[in-house]
């Protein structure tokens, strides 16, 4: 092959790779400044406050009422979601939704956190009872986990501004 031909070649893949690697960064640097925003900010401290929520309602159900571990988790989930729903839709999402049906959005957030919950007690029966973690280890595995789930969910359906048009 010609040498000058290769030196283009090269130089045009060197050309293209740095397109490349730029076009990533940019993307990245998009989706880090996302995740910074302060509706999401607000939602992962209102979020790891349920977590701290629910792991205290698993406690006290669980040792001080004598529930089973499985409806402990969905009794303090239950309760968390409630609560939650209005921190969320009060503090944290976009002040331009409030002209829409409060109980349209708490259904809409309740049925969400619906899926949420199912996901969350497979994830907790898997560890807990398969894998026979502690208990509240378990449950805060599950809720890590299923975390994301809910952020995403939340963001895209429930306040989702053209889904309460």
């Amino acid at each position: 092959m010609n040498p000058k031909r290769l030196k283009d070649l090269l130089t045009f893949n060197m050309k293209n790779n740095t397109e490349i690697f730029e076009n990533c960064k940019k993307i990245l640097k998009r989706e880090i400044y996302s995740i910074l925003e302060k509706e999401t900010q607000k939602f992962l401290i209102t979020s790891i406050t349920c977590a701290a929520s629910v792991l205290f309602f698993t406690f006290v159900f669980t040792e001080f009422f004598l529930f089973e571990h499985i409806l402990s988790v969905f009794f303090s989930i239950e309760l968390t979601i409630v609560w939650a729903f209005f921190i969320l839709d009060n503090k944290v999402f976009d002040q331009g939704i409030k002209k829409h049906n409060i109980v349209s959005r708490f259904f809409r957030y309740q049925f969400i956190s619906f899926g949420g919950l199912i996901l969350n007690l497979s994830l907790f029966t898997i560890f807990f009872l398969w894998l026979e973690l502690f208990y509240l280890f378990s449950e805060f595995i599950a809720i890590i986990l299923t975390g994301a789930f809910n952020l995403y969910m939340v963001r895209n359906f429930a306040w989702a501004k053209k889904s309460l048009n």
